[in-house]
């Protein structure tokens, strides 16, 4: 059975317990080596920084654990504004939540399921 298990030959990496972790460890080496954007909207020069993006999204979670997100909460967004949906998703996942989008097809149905038991950014 081992025959089949391939193994990598670079030095073994220490892995993040949660993809959060892992992009705030990106962050932070990307401006340790010099990088300031992380994201820009290039229409209105709106932009966030890996400088900033532990703490952006570590308000973000807490913002929303505050007001009672928990473990497999779904939030949805509705908004062309990506700028900001990177930081929001990485937030909500440090609160334990899951993001889902929400699309012009999604039938009324869905729609009220969305208002009952979802967060929502719009």
């Amino acid at each position: 059975m081992e025959d089949n298990v391939l193994t990598s030959a670079e030095v073994n990496i220490e892995l993040e317990e949660t993809l959060p972790e892992y992009f705030i460890r990106k962050a932070q080496e990307n401006f340790e080596n010099g990088k300031t954007i992380w994201v820009m909207d290039a229409l209105t020069e709106e932009s966030h920084s890996f400088e900033n993006f532990e703490d952006e999204t570590r308000k973000i979670a807490s913002f929303l654990y505050k007001r009672g997100m928990r473990k497999g909460d779904t939030a949805i967004y509705m908004t062309v504004d990506m700028v900001h949906n990177h930081v929001f998703f990485v937030g909500v996942w440090r609160a334990n939540g899951i993001v889902r989008a929400s699309y012009p097809e999604d039938d009324e149905g869905i729609y009220m399921i969305y208002k009952y038991e979802m967060w929502q950014r719009c």
